[in-house]
């Protein structure tokens, strides 16, 4: 098992509600077409037919994901690279692998060596539960 597949899910997943925030939001044609031609770029650079991948169409959203931030959100995102972060800061991860069958348990244990973040398995219930 590759040990980044949940960090990857979690990108792509925001990457196509990315996407999708960015078609909901434009005002006009000339907005939308632009908004689909930065898709179709990364598609035509990641997706060629010779490509036979079974993850290409996985890895555009993850590049959009990254490609479309502003100046601005780099900046805080290398900031918060920097601060300690909590458990909290993981729970799209956690809810991730409990709809994928894991023990309360092995979420924390998982939380623990991948992310060097301690909680216990009743916090991760009690939030997850109520999210």
């Amino acid at each position: 098992m590759k040990k980044n597949w949940i960090d990857r899910e979690v990108k792509i997943r925001a990457g196509v509600e990315k996407f999708y925030n960015h078609i909901s939001s434009a005002e006009n044609i000339n907005e939308l077409q632009n908004v689909m031609n930065d898709l179709l770029k990364i598609v035509y650079q990641c997706a060629p037919l010779e490509n036979n991948r079974a993850n290409k169409g996985l890895k555009v959203f993850e590049i959009y994901n990254a490609k479309n931030t502003s100046r601005e959100q780099k900046v805080k995102e290398q900031i918060n690279k920097r601060i300690q972060k909590s458990w909290q800061d993981y729970i799209p991860q956690f809810k991730l692998l409990r709809v994928r069958g894991y023990s309360w348990q092995k979420i924390s244990d998982y939380a623990l060596n991948k992310y060097n973040v301690k909680v216990s398995r009743e916090t991760l219930r009690k939030v997850i539960q109520n999210v």
